[in-house]
């Protein structure tokens, strides 16, 4: 699989575990891999996740999204806050329109974990360093605390 083409590429990616994740893509070469997370593989980054080449099933460069958050966006607001910031402080308008999209989303669910008040916290940085389209969306999720 040559995954240098994918780099700063729109892709969805299936990994071996029949999990879909779609977002713009970063190349990363065996020795960049090697130097900063011990992994001697190729590798693609989408938004915070790294998936090295024998755990991925498919890539594919796609035209647009298939809906405005995705499995890559469940699973960073399912795992710690510090994702979610670092989503955040990314610049990524996109992936950070996706999460925020997500968080909404997810809410209303029972199994909304994080703690309000950290996450009004995070939000409350995003109104200050974003365009209007961040913000509002940034705004609506604070109402919704």
């Amino acid at each position: 699989m040559k995954l240098t083409k994918f780099d700063n590429q729109l892709v969805r990616l299936e990994d071996f575990e029949g999990n879909v994740f779609e977002g713009f893509c970063t190349h990363n070469s065996r020795d960049y891999n090697f130097h900063e997370f011990g992994q001697n593989e190729e590798g693609v980054q989408i938004s915070v996740c790294l998936f090295y080449e024998s755990g991925i099933k498919k890539i594919e460069i796609i035209d647009s999204f298939s809906s405005s958050y995705g499995t890559l966006e469940e699973m960073i607001l399912d795992d710690d806050i510090i994702l979610v910031e670092e989503v955040f402080e990314s610049e990524d308008d996109i992936t950070i329109s996706r999460l925020l999209s997500c968080i909404e989303d997810h809410l209303k669910s029972e199994d909304y974990k994080f703690d309000k008040n950290e996450l009004k916290e995070v939000l409350e940085g995003l109104l200050k360093f974003n365009d209007n389209k961040i913000q509002e969306q940034a705004k609506r999720v604070i109402d919704l605390l």
